[in-house]
């Protein structure tokens, strides 16, 4: 199944995978492709990504595990804006391990007439985070399958599920 990416659509995707496995440089091309091509302008798109609210004034990223909390709230209220604002194309760019993590971004999605698929990445690379190795194996064995609210989808050469 394709997802029909029109400048009427209304569509999230959900990323899903440890540190490293390129879930924002995947998400960043999609929207990068989507804009370059004309199939939806940027200004109708957006990526919500806790990672966002880690950077200093800089704009570098700098890891705090004690902003967890504080930095997925803002990345939910920024999708709850994107929402709002109607944006053809919402991406939310965070681990997502465990469903109950990315449950209110399907149900808000869903109930303003998303259209709702989840992206898996398993690949494996550095990541910028800094989180440890043994971090990221105990997050890989925590990471819990879905199969109860999305479809599966092939785009742009990706398996998006």
């Amino acid at each position: 199944m394709n997802i029909d990416f029109q400048s009427n659509s209304k569509i999230v995707i959900i990323m899903r995978g440890c540190p490293g496995s390129g879930k924002s440089t995947s998400s960043q091309a999609l929207i990068d492709y989507l804009s370059e091509t004309g199939v939806m302008p940027a200004s109708s798109m957006s990526k919500c990504s806790a990672d966002d609210y880690m950077r200093n004034s800089c704009g570098e990223y700098e890891y705090d595990h004690t902003k967890i909390g504080m930095v997925h709230g803002r990345c939910k209220e920024q999708f709850m804006t994107s929402i709002a604002e109607r944006n053809n194309l919402i991406i939310v760019d965070n681990t997502n391990i465990k469903l109950f993590e990315f449950k209110v971004y399907v149900n808000a999605a869903r109930n303003q007439g998303y259209e709702v698929y989840q992206w898996e990445l398993e690949l494996r690379f550095d990541n910028m985070h800094g989180v440890p190795f043994d971090k990221v194996e105990q997050m890989q064995k925590n990471y819990k399958p879905n199969n109860l609210y999305f479809s599966c989808i092939e785009h742009l050469g990706y398996y998006i599920c």
